[in-house]
């Protein structure tokens, strides 16, 4: 049993409390946010309530503490839970549901004091020692001089090659990919690696063990190996690691549900590399270059250092902002500062270090990282699949019932900090002055549920189409029918640094693009002439710049064509792609230096060990 189940003393449990935790649960699951939301409401309408009645019974507040954090109320759990404690402070099952809760919360100190009381008072509780082990076998991850060894053989990989005539293979190593996941990080994976192959390369490529959670065929067999438009994706498996739950040893899932240890960490890494050695040793990549998050960069790391060959590592965001912007960790909590820390590490381990901005490059140099060791590579677009277009499709307007328009559209995802709230209060503004006026919004699944909430509490009905999560073969015709597209990122620490993929690809089709105000956007287009921006946070300055736009036809043609121009030049893959040449480089020089550097030192050892 997983320890992140909290636990209940039945004995105590108010059902109606429990009835409306789990029924939140299930309509969201099933797309039915409002709903959810409802019974949400009724969960903590009900605690609140009875919390008024004194004294607080303890087992019922350890009760109320685990409903709370079901419906993902931590900070009242976690109140509810230490109200429980003081009152009952030798109760096992209330610490150990404490010490959960503030894990989930990123309270990670906190979590492990509770969790070592837990454990002292009930010595042979399996639960509780699993997990006070996951805990401390996850935090001592964090401790600056972790290290875990691998299997790895060293090869010869690391000699110098030309690598504007030798067919190099790098070896990408990725959370996640197409076709399980729709997004940003996995759509860039497939278009660099298909960029790469154009440019001469021959990219591999790798995602994490235990990804995709769906990852049985029939006959129940994991997959090894998928082919996704011509790009071969494999598949690491952890011996021993499929169980009823696969996901249940995966930190891949972390990535989306962060509170949850599937595994003690140290322990997860160490067979990922071990894993990761033996698929090299089949495949023998002349670069192991790693991408966001710090888990494959470490893994990646202490596999290309064993095998003596060089390891780039990628920052495409920064996770422990994501993270704070969704609402799901405080800035203050210490899981935040461990984190920063970890991604902070692997660059200054790494050979060479590629990140997507100047302006995340810049906060990779506050951080220590050797400038010299950045390079960029921008994001981009695919001008073939994403092509300059005109024609709108008819049939696709009319099947949405997006009727005369104008239409205002938005493709991506809709966590929290993309600011689709903001676009959904502004477009209250636009419909009021343009009735006929439609949203078009295009994405769904992680954070879908504060959009849906938001329209409904707005009122806007019908002129809000949400399409949800639409087959990549079908965007271009979505791209089509939009008027004006917008990326609306509010002013928010991961939205000021970190560049969406969207842009580019809105831009490459020829929509009239308006972005707010953040740096990360503004290093992106050229104002007045590739886009046009508006104030972050403010809906009404949004809606101010859109129906200008929406009042100007021809403005908003000459603007998308610009756009579409600019892109083509400087934005298409393969141009974007050669700019990992320069990174594989100096990661090969960097890596030879290593090699020269330790010969050294061998012959020092040995020559003083000679003279003893």
């Amino acid at each position: 049993m997983q320890f992140t189940a909290m636990r209940r003393l039945t004995a105590a449990t108010d059902r109606r409390v429990e009835e409306h935790a789990k029924l939140a649960a299930e309509l969201a699951d099933a797309g039915r946010y409002v709903e959810a939301e409802r019974q949400r409401a009724a969960v903590r309408r009900l605690v609140r309530q009875n919390l008024e009645v004194s004294p607080p019974d303890p087992l019922l507040l350890n009760d109320y503490g685990v409903a709370l954090a079901e419906v993902g109320e931590l900070d009242r759990a976690i109140d509810c839970l230490e109200r429980a404690h003081a009152v009952t402070p030798r109760d096992p099952t209330v610490l150990f549901n404490l010490a959960t809760a503030l894990w989930r919360r990123g309270h990670c100190s906190d979590a492990r004091r509770a969790a070592a009381r837990a454990r002292l008072l009930a010595p042979d509780d399996t639960e509780i020692r699993s997990l006070v082990n996951r805990i401390q076998g996850t935090l001592s991850v964090y401790e600056p001089d972790f290290r875990f060894s691998t299997d790895a053989v060293p090869v010869t990989a690391a000699r110098r090659l030309d690598l504007r005539s030798a067919e190099i293979s790098p070896l990408h190593v990725l959370r996640a990919s197409l076709p399980h996941v729709s997004a940003g990080y996995t759509f860039r994976s497939q278009e660099l690696l298909e960029g790469q192959e154009a440019i001469g390369l021959r990219p591999l490529a790798v995602t994490a063990p235990l990804f995709p959670e769906d990852c049985f065929i029939d006959g129940g067999q994991p997959l090894d190996v998928e082919d996704v438009e011509g790009v071969r994706y494999h598949r690491l498996r952890i011996p021993g690691g499929f169980v009823a739950d696969p996901s249940a040893n995966s930190h891949f899932k972390a990535e989306f549900y962060r509170e949850e240890i599937r595994q003690p960490l140290a322990e997860y890494l160490s067979q990922y590399a071990d894993e990761l050695s033996r698929l090299c040793d089949r495949l023998g990549p002349h670069i192991l270059h790693s991408h966001s998050d710090p888990k494959n960069g470490l893994a990646a790391g202490a596999v290309a250092s064993a095998r003596g060959i060089p390891h780039v590592y990628e920052v495409r965001y920064f996770r422990e902002d994501a993270s704070v912007a969704r609402g799901k960790l405080p800035r203050h909590a210490d899981r935040y500062r461990l984190e920063r820390e970890l991604e902070s590490r692997c660059c200054r381990e790494a050979d060479a270090v590629v990140t997507l901005s100047q302006i995340m490059r810049d906060e990779l140099v506050s951080r220590g990282v050797q400038a010299d060791k950045i390079f960029l590579v921008p994001n981009g677009a695919n001008v073939e699949r994403f092509p300059f277009t005109k024609q709108r499709c008819r049939g696709l307007e009319k099947r949405l019932g997006l009727g005369s328009g104008p239409v205002v559209g938005y493709i991506g995802s809709l966590s929290t900090y993309e600011g689709v709230s903001d676009l959904l209060t502004s477009f209250r503004l636009i419909v009021d002055a343009i009735p006929t006026a439609r949203l078009l919004i295009v994405g769904g699944e992680r954070d879908a549920e504060e959009a849906y909430l938001t329209a409904s509490d707005l009122g806007l009905g019908d002129s809000v189409v949400f399409a949800g999560v639409v087959d990549r073969s079908e965007i271009l015709d979505y791209y089509s029918v939009i008027d004006v597209f917008v990326v609306p990122r509010p002013p928010v620490r991961v939205c000021k640094m970190v560049t969406p993929l969207k842009l580019y690809e809105a831009m490459a089709t020829g929509r009239a693009v308006v972005v707010s105000d953040v740096p990360a956007l503004q290093e992106m287009i050229t104002e007045g002439e590739t886009a046009v921006s508006f104030e972050a946070g403010r809906p009404d300055s949004l809606a101010a710049v859109c129906l200008d736009l929406l009042g100007d036809p021809e403005g908003r043609s000459e603007l998308g064509a610009k756009a579409a121009s600019w892109v083509r030049q400087h934005r298409d893959w393969t141009t974007v792609a050669r700019g990992y040449l320069d990174a594989y480089e100096y990661a090969f020089q960097a890596r030879e230096r290593r090699a020269v550097r330790a010969s050294e030192s061998t012959t020092v050892t040995l020559a003083a060990g000679q003279r003893g």
